[in-house]
C-alpha cells in the first residue's frame, strides 16, 4: 500500500505517514463496534479463542527467529501475557456485551492518561504539574462515563458493562508497565506480543471447549465471518504495519493527534451498525477526557508514549 502511494501518486513521505496513521486509526476506531456486532452471533469464548488462535499462528510464522526468552524472564513474560490478553480481552468482550461500543471507545481513549499515572507510581517516571492537572480532568471524565448509566436509568447492566470496560483499560495499563520492564531487558515488542498471544490462546482453550461442549460448535453466518475477518485481517494485519511505519516517519507530537480519531470513528460506526446514540452524560465525559488529554499533551511526548502505541494497537487489533 505504501509503495503504491509513493509511486503513482507521488505523495511526499510525511503525507504518506499521515495517511497511514489516519487509515490505521479509522480501522481501530471501528474495532469496538464491530466486535460488539460480532458478539451478537458468537460467544465471548469462541471469538477470543478464534482471534488468538489465528493471530498466534501468523505472528509465530512471521517472527519465529526472534522468539528466544531467557529462563529467568519466563515468569514475567507469562504474567505479561496473562494480564494483557487472558484478563484484558474477557473484560473488554464481556463489557461490550453489556454496554455500548461507544463507551468502550471513550474509556480506551483515556488510557494514555491513566497509563502515565501507573508509570509514575510503578516505574518512577516523572510527570509535570501540567500533566497532573490534565490527568485529573481526564480521570474525572472517565468516572463520569463509567457512572453514566446511573444518570440515565439507575443501576443497570450498562453500569456493570462500564466497570468491565474500565477493568479492561486497567489490565491493559498493567500489561503495558510489565511490557516496558521486558523491553528494558532487550525484548522486542513482536516477541512480547507473540508470547502474549500464545498465553491467551492456551488460557482461552478450556473455556472454548466448555462452550462448544455445552452449546455446540457455532454456525458461522456471514455476519460473524465478516466481523472475524475484520478483527483478524484489518485490525491486526493491515493496521499494525501502517501504524508502525507511520510513527517511524513523524515526530511524536504529531502522532498524538490520532488518539482523538478512534472515538470519533467509533461513534459513527456504532450509530450505523448498532443504532447507538451518544447521551448527554457521555458527551460531557468525552469532553472532559479530551480536554485532559489536550492539557497533558506535552507530557505524552515521553518515550513511554512510543511504548503505548507499540502495544495498544496490537491488543486492540
Amino acid at each position: 500500500m505504501i509503495k503504491f502511494l509513493r509511486g503513482p501518486l507521488h505523495i511526499p513521505e510525511k503525507r504518506e505517514a499521515l495517511l497511514a496513521l489516519t487509515l490505521a486509526a479509522m480501522i481501530w476506531g471501528a474495532n469496538a463496534p464491530i466486535s460488539k456486532w460480532t458478539l451478537q452471533f458468537i460467544s465471548v469464548e469462541t471469538l477470543a479463542f478464534i482471534r488468538f488462535y489465528f493471530a498466534f499462528i501468523l505472528f509465530y510464522l512471521i517472527f519465529r527467529p526472534n522468539l528466544k526468552v531467557k529462563k529467568k524472564d519466563i515468569p514475567l513474560m507469562f504474567l505479561c501475557g496473562f494480564i494483557g490478553i487472558s484478563l484484558h480481552i474477557p473484560f473488554l468482550y464481556i463489557g461490550l456485551t453489556l454496554t455500548g461500543a461507544i463507551n468502550a471507545a471513550i474509556i480506551a481513549s483515556s488510557i494514555p492518561i491513566l497509563s502515565l499515572f501507573f508509570s509514575s507510581f510503578f516505574l518512577k517516571e516523572k510527570i509535570s504539574r501540567k500533566f497532573v492537572i490534565g490527568g485529573m480532568v481526564g480521570l474525572f471524565g472517565v468516572i463520569f462515563i463509567v457512572l453514566e448509566p446511573i444518570f440515565e436509568e439507575g443501576l443497570s447492566k450498562d453500569l456493570l458493562g462500564n466497570v468491565f470496560l474500565l477493568g479492561s483499560a486497567i489490565t491493559f495499563i498493567i500489561y503495558e508497565v510489565i511490557s516496558k520492564k521486558l523491553t528494558k531487558r532487550n525484548y522486542h515488542a513482536k516477541t512480547i506480543t507473540t508470547y502474549s498471544y500464545l498465553i491467551g490462546l492456551v488460557t482461552f482453550l478450556p473455556f472454548y471447549l466448555i462452550d462448544i461442549t455445552q452449546n455446540g460448535i457455532y454456525f458461522m453466518n456471514s455476519q460473524a465471518l465478516r466481523g472475524i475477518f475484520f478483527i483478524l485481517f484489518f485490525s491486526s494485519l493491515v493496521a499494525i504495519p501502517l501504524w508502525q511505519w507511520g510513527i517511524s516517519k513523524l515526530e511524536v507530537s504529531r502522532v498524538g493527534f490520532f488518539l482523538y480519531l478512534d472515538p470519533v470513528v467509533a461513534f459513527i460506526v456504532a450509530f450505523f451498525l448498532l443504532g447507538e446514540i451518544i447521551s448527554h452524560p457521555m458527551i460531557i465525559g468525552a469532553i472532559l477526557i479530551f480536554v485532559g488529554l489536550y492539557v497533558a499533551e506535552n507530557t505524552l511526548h515521553f518515550p513511554h508514549f512510543h511504548l503505548y502505541h507499540s502495544h495498544i494497537k496490537k491488543i486492540r487489533g
